[in-house]
This record gives C-alpha cells, sequence and structure tokens, in this order.
C-alpha cells in the first residue's frame, strides 16, 4: 500500500484512471485520460454506512497528497461492523471510488455496505456464509462492498469493470458490487467472494 502522505505515480493500480471507459447505459461513452484526472487538484469523497447511521463527506486528497485526517475519518467509517476494529484503507481504493462517484453519483454519497473485516470475522464469515474467500482483500483495506442509491447495480457494475482497478464482484440479489485493487478479475453472485 502507498504511504498516505505522498501519491506514487508509478502505481500500477493507476492504469484504471488512464484507460477509464464510460458505460453506454449510463449515459456516458470514451475514453477520459488520466491527465484530465491528474489536473483536478482535490478529490473528495460522500460516503455513508446506512447501517452505523453514519456519514463522512470529506476532501481526502489536495495538494498533492493524502489527507491524514480524512483518511483517518473514512477508516473510521469502513470500520468491521461486528468488533469495531479499522485498519488503513487503501488510498487507490479511495481513488477508484473517487472516479465512480464523480461519473456515476455527484449529488449523492456512496453506500459503504461492508468495508474493512478483521481476520476473526472474515473466519465467522467463512463459517456461516457459502463463498467468503479466506484471504479477503476486506481484511487489508483494500475492498468495499457499494451500492448507490438511485443507480442500478447493473451500471455499477459495468461501470466497476471498465475501471479494472482490480476485482469486480457482482451481487444483484444483494444489491451490491464489490470492488478491490487486488488483481484484475470477476465474477458473479453465489460464484465466491474475494
Amino acid at each position: 500500500m502507498m504511504n498516505a502522505e505522498s501519491e506514487s505515480s508509478t502505481s500500477p493500480r493507476r492504469r484504471f484512471l488512464a484507460r477509464l471507459a464510460l458505460p453506454a447505459a449510463a449515459g456516458l461513452a470514451g475514453f477520459v485520460p488520466w491527465r484530465a484526472f491528474a489536473a483536478v487538484p482535490e478529490r473528495a469523497l460522500a460516503l455513508e454506512s446506512r447501517e452505523l447511521g453514519e456519514k463522512v463527506q470529506t476532501v481526502y486528497f489536495t495538494d498533492g497528497r493524502y489527507m491524514r485526517p480524512a483518511l483517518t475519518e473514512i477508516r473510521r467509517l469502513f470500520r468491521d461492523k461486528h468488533d469495531e476494529t479499522q485498519t488503513d484503507i487503501d488510498p487507490d481504493l479511495l481513488d477508484a471510488l473517487w472516479v465512480i462517484q464523480r461519473k456515476l453519483a455527484p449529488r449523492c454519497p456512496l453506500e459503504v455496505v461492508c468495508g474493512y473485516r478483521s481476520p476473526e470475522t472474515n473466519a465467522m464469515l467463512r463459517r456461516t456464509t457459502r463463498g467468503v474467500a479466506s484471504n479477503s482483500f476486506h481484511m487489508y483495506g483494500q475492498a468495499v462492498d457499494l451500492r448507490i442509491n438511485g443507480c442500478p447495480v447493473s451500471i455499477l457494475h459495468r461501470f466497476a469493470l471498465n475501471l479494472e482497478a482490480g476485482g469486480v464482484g457482482y451481487y444483484p440479489r444483494s444489491n451490491f458490487v464489490h470492488i478491490d485493487t487486488g488483481p484484475v478479475r470477476h465474477w458473479n453472485q453465489g460464484r465466491g467472494w474475494a
């Protein structure tokens, strides 16, 4: 994971911004070069957890660096809902969420269904829920299960696939999309979780 105080321009996760293809289903078409996003001096996120009853609206990147106070707020919102533990959230994941919010939900928060999972919570979920990965990216602050109020999960799924930021899991019955900053891959509900 990159240092929270500085942005690495050589991060392999940045390729998704360079290849950003916008889904036709969202009424957007074509590629947007990374330079268009790099020129933006600030990146902000509006996030919520309905289950926790909490919201965060913060500028997490400005003046060429990630802002520690904002990352701390986001870390708290992403906390494990079972045991309240927290971990740092991958800035590359936040950048992917920033692109998603900018294009699909500029006026409403992204809903974090599940962010960080402690190893204990992940083990419990593996015992009680089919398809939970033993080495889930959720345990490393590199994954989020996400939905957007008013945006069909199918559109969010297609958009996330086009980002090529990492793994994308499609859970239409549960009404969320899993996004992580691991290797680029995809799967559908019922075929395993990451």
